[in-house]
């Protein structure tokens, strides 16, 4: 969700995102989307990547987002177009989640218009930043957290640049953390930098792959990969 003015107009309000954030029923799209076979991470680091604490996530608080709303001036709710390309989300299909987060947000009285466009349209306007806000997805080249930072963080790259978000200290502790080495430090910059995240409320996690892999018991050594889904050096024939 873009925090600029002119491109975003009630979502460039910290609060109505944060009020956007709340009001999203998570367990609904873990649960019973999902069937529990998702994680959810606070902000831009994964689970499991340094720096990360799913604690600190958003959870469905629909109190706090009305809280939220009016804080922004916004207590009788407002418009705004969610667009997406037709891959979907975590394996959802894009009506589906698209009509849960409509459904969601309208108990708070956010009204979301879904805009489901052809892929190679939606990434065209994306890159352009023509869109407000949207759903999208995000796959590693490796793991260290700066597969992440340095493409969530700054005004001229990336993501951040798609959307149009420019938040110094986001881009300081990005800037921070990839250049330290005492790594508990690093650990503590990409800590600060999650929370900078989760205050912005700029990038909202609704989901976190799990992949499930079914193998022949006429195999073994079968070595699965996070990032290039698994290696066939090791596998054997089973005896």
């Amino acid at each position: 969700m873009t925090p600029d003015e002119t491109l975003g107009g009630p979502v460039a309000n910290a609060a109505a995102r944060q009020a956007i954030a709340y009001a999203i029923d998570y367990d609904g799209i873990s649960d019973g989307l999902l069937l529990g076979y998702t994680d959810r991470p606070a902000a831009m680091l994964p689970v499991g990547v340094q720096g990360s604490d799913p604690s600190a996530r958003y959870e469905r608080d629909l109190d706090q987002a009305r809280a939220l709303l009016e804080e922004a001036g916004l207590a009788d709710g407002f418009d705004v177009t969610i667009s997406m390309g037709q891959g979907g989300t975590c394996g959802i299909p894009p009506e589906t989640i698209g009509a849960k987060l409509q459904a969601d947000l309208a108990e708070v009285g956010i009204n979301v218009t879904v805009d489901i466009q052809q892929s190679s349209n939606f990434l065209t306007a994306y890159r352009a930043q023509e869109l407000p806000a949207v759903l999208s997805t995000w796959s590693p080249d490796y793991l260290d957290a700066t597969m992440w930072s340095d493409y969530f963080s700054f005004a001229d790259v990336g993501p951040s640049f798609r959307i149009m978000m420019d938040v110094p200290e986001i881009a300081d502790l990005a800037a921070q953390a990839a250049n330290e080495t005492d790594q508990t430090v690093r650990t503590d910059l990409y800590s600060q930098y999650q929370q900078a995240h989760v205050d912005a409320a700029v990038f909202v996690p609704l989901c976190q792959n799990r992949i499930l892999i079914a193998t022949s018991g006429q195999i073994e050594n079968f070595v699965f990969h996070p990032v290039y889904f698994y290696d066939l050096y090791a596998m054997t024939k089973a005896a």
